[in-house]
C-alpha cells in the first residue's frame, strides 16, 4: 500500500499489487478498469514521482501498470504499510495499480527488499522460498520466517474472543437498560397514581395517560444518545455514521420500551388504587 500525504481524489487507499495476489485473495472480479485521465492531476504527479524512485525506467514509471478500482461489492483486501500479526487493511474505494512485471520493473534495493522485510510480499511456495534463501546465502541474516496463515488464525481467534466479550457486554448493558427503564416507569406511576386513577376513571386509556408525560423521558434518552455518540467519536475514534446509527438503534429500542413499561406500570398502579378503594 502506498501512502500519499495529500488529497487522493476520492480514493481511500492506493494499492500496488500484482495478479498473483489478486488471484490468491479472489479479488479479480471485484475490480473495474480505470483510464489514466481518471486520476486527478495532482495525485497523478505525486504517484509518478514515487514510482520513478522505485522503477528501473524512471523516464516512464507507469510502464506495465494497469489501473483499477473496486466495484464496491466488497472491500478490497490489502496488506498495510507493514504486516501486523495477520491484520489486513480493508479498502472500500482504492486506486489499484496492478503490475505484471514487479521483479523486472522495480529496483531490488530500496523497494523489493523493503517489502520482503516488512511482510508486504507474500511467498506462496515455502519450499521454493527456502531454496532461494539457501542459494543466495541469506540464511545467516534471517531470524525467522512468518507464516501468514498462522498469523491470520491467531488473529481470528483473538477477534473471536473479543467479539464474545463484546456480545456479553452488550447483553449486560441491555439488561441494565431494561432494569433502569422499568424502575423509572414504576417511580413515575407511583408519583402520578392519583392522576392516573382520575384520568382512567374519566375514560382515558393507559397509553394516552402515559403519553402526556412522556416528553421529558424521551428528551433524556435523546440527550443520552447524543452524548454517547459524541463520546464514541471523540474518545474511541468511532466513525460518525456508525456512532449515529448506534444512537438511532438505541432510541428505537428505548422509546418503545419506555412506553410499554409506563403503560404497564400505570395499569398496575391503577389496579392497586381500585383494590384500595374497595
Amino acid at each position: 500500500m502506498i501512502e500519499i500525504q495529500q488529497d487522493m481524489g476520492g480514493f481511500d487507499h492506493i494499492v500496488l499489487t500484482n495478479p498473483t495476489f489478486m488471484t490468491l485473495m479472489d479479488a479479480q472480479s471485484d475490480l473495474a478498469p480505470l483510464s489514466f485521465s481518471d486520476i486527478p492531476i495532482n495525485l497523478r504527479e505525486e504517484l509518478g514521482e514515487t514510482l520513478a524512485m522505485w522503477s528501473m525506467n524512471p523516464d516512464d514509471p507507469w510502464e506495465g501498470i494497469a489501473l483499477y478500482t473496486t466495484l464496491e461489492t466488497r472491500p478490497f483486501p490489502v496488506i498495510g504499510t507493514q504486516a501486523d500479526a495477520g491484520n489486513a487493511v480493508t479498502a472500500n474505494h482504492p486506486l489499484v495499480l496492478v503490475t505484471t512485471t514487479s521483479v523486472s520493473s522495480f529496483h531490488t534495493s530500496g523497494f523489493l527488499d523493503v517489502l520482503v522485510s516488512n511482510g508486504q510480499i507474500v511467498f506462496t511456495d515455502t519450499s521454493r522460498l527456502r531454496e532461494i534463501i539457501d542459494i543466495n546465502g541469506l540464511s545467516e541474516y534471517l531470524v525467522s520466517i512468518d507464516y501468514v496463515a498462522d498469523q491470520i488464525l491467531e488473529t481470528t481467534h483473538l477477534y473471536r474472543q473479543q467479539a464474545q466479550l463484546g456480545g456479553f457486554a452488550i447483553a449486560m448493558s441491555l439488561t441494565a437498560l431494561v432494569l433502569v427503564l422499568g424502575q423509572s416507569a414504576v417511580i413515575w406511576a407511583r408519583r402520578k397514581r392519583r392522576m392516573i386513577f382520575i384520568h382512567h376513571t374519566n375514560g382515558s386509556s393507559f397509553v394516552r395517560i402515559q403519553l402526556e408525560g412522556l416528553a421529558p423521558a424521551v428528551c433524556l434518552l435523546l440527550l443520552s444518545a447524543v452524548l454517547a455518540a459524541a463520546s464514541a467519536v471523540v474518545v474511541l475514534q468511532v466513525g460518525l455514521p456508525l456512532a449515529v446509527a448506534s444512537s438511532g438503534i438505541f432510541l428505537i429500542i428505548c422509546v418503545p420500551l419506555e412506553i410499554a413499561f409506563r403503560t404497564f406500570a400505570a395499569r398496575t398502579e391503577s389496579s392497586h388504587q381500585i383494590r384500595r378503594k374497595n
